[in-house]
């Protein structure tokens, strides 16, 4: 998943590259791999080169730094990275990379998922992030990069959740398409969560602050339901995530019926 948007990213990324003085910032972990930012920069014609920054106090950020020069724009990506090849040539091979990655993400996000394993998976993600079980800090999972140095993902919620996650749908033998769809299913959960009236009789306040409720019937449906993938990054099709939900939910209240007089 990371993967992906880091392809679906070049096109933007080099549109504010081209404007000057641009701040990006990125989470470690787009950073490394054959697919990673640093890579697909080298790629498109930048020279990426390790430097040294000054730490700032709990900050746990990756930065990316570009500024203008009188050469033209340069990047740095914990280094500096000056550009090769004319702007037309990247912009074309950017536009087909982005389009290439953006089709095959919309094939695997689609891709219905079992709704008993996307369910004790939401399940683990929610108990990992909440650190309510046994979890691996992110931190020690270290990425080696080389001409960079190391790195690791921060301690954080949607961290811990992810790799427990991905743990254990490595550890079942899931197939990469499955795992893909998912984890993005998972996190972009929480965009359901934001339409409370829509999905109102399925939530409803949790014991704690803050916490919801959620209806197993919710849930089954975003293992199932449309992703819309008309824009750069996707989004739940919430008119079919509540025609599922309506849908199971008769379903598991007909199945509630039937269990006690099927074992009697």
């Amino acid at each position: 998943m990371i993967e992906e948007r880091n392809r679906a990213w070049m096109t933007p990324l080099q549109r504010y590259l081209d404007q000057g003085n641009a701040v990006v910032l990125v989470g470690a972990g787009h950073l490394p791999s054959p697919a990673g930012l640093i890579r697909l920069l080298t790629l498109a014609g930048y020279r990426v080169e390790p430097t040294k920054l000054t730490p700032v106090r709990g900050s746990k950020a990756t930065v990316v730094r570009v500024r203008q020069s009188k050469t033209g724009p340069m990047v740095r990506c914990m280094g500096e990275a000056n550009r090769r090849g004319s702007r037309e040539q990247r912009v074309v091979e950017a536009k087909e990379r982005t389009m290439g990655s953006l089709s095959q993400m919309a094939e695997w996000v689609n891709l219905p998922v079992d709704e008993n394993l996307y369910l004790f998976c939401s399940n683990l993600y929610s108990a990992a992030a909440h650190m309510s079980m046994p979890v691996e800090n992110p931190e020690s999972k270290e990425l080696r990069i080389d001409g960079f140095g190391t790195v690791a993902f921060s301690d954080i919620p949607v961290n811990r959740g992810m790799l427990a996650v991905t743990n254990e749908l490595n550890e079942q033998g899931v197939d990469q398409k499955t795992r893909f769809s998912t984890c993005w299913r998972i996190m972009h959960f929480g965009d359901v969560l934001g339409e409370t009236e829509r999905f109102a009789k399925w939530l409803r306040p949790g014991e704690e602050p803050g916490a919801i409720d959620v209806a197993e019937a919710l849930i089954r449906a975003c293992a199932i339901a449309r992703i819309d993938m008309s824009n750069d990054k996707g989004s739940f099709d919430m008119d079919d995530v509540a025609r599922h939900a309506a849908e199971i939910a008769v379903r598991l209240d007909a199945e509630d019926r039937v269990g006690p007089s099927s074992g009697a």
